[in-house]
């Protein structure tokens, strides 16, 4: 699994590197299929759009989960939103494991099969 970390009007340190891949080791279970994570961390820019980050994981079989938060005004670091677009992508994880369960579990039950009238 490739995990790329990119920075758009800030730096990203070593201290957020090592910090957003902890996160991602906390969720190594529900990451067996990810074929690459992509974490976008923007700063606040010149005109007036808020600090964000975007967390894109990707599957096989073209299937994409994006989270994206938004720094709040009273939130003052980066670890915090890191933290909770983590705890929400863990939740789209869980969400995303139950509908692929039940897409095989509907798959397996509603196959047709091949009767013989003799």
């Amino acid at each position: 699994m490739e995990i790329r970390i990119k920075g758009h009007h800030i730096a990203v340190t070593p201290a957020i590197s090592s910090f957003v891949e902890k996160r991602i080791a906390r969720l190594q279970k529900r990451l067996e299929n990810a074929t690459h994570i992509i974490v976008d961390i923007k700063g606040k820019a010149k005109n007036g759009i808020a600090p964000s980050i975007h967390i894109m994981v990707h599957f096989a079989g073209r299937q994409t989960i994006v989270v994206k938060e938004f720094l709040k005004l009273e939130v003052k670091d980066f670890y915090s939103i890191i933290t909770k677009a983590f705890d929400t992508l863990n939740v789209s994880l869980g969400h995303h494991a139950s509908i692929a369960g039940k897409q095989r579990y509907t798959a397996r039950i509603c196959a047709p099969r091949n009767l013989s009238l003799a």
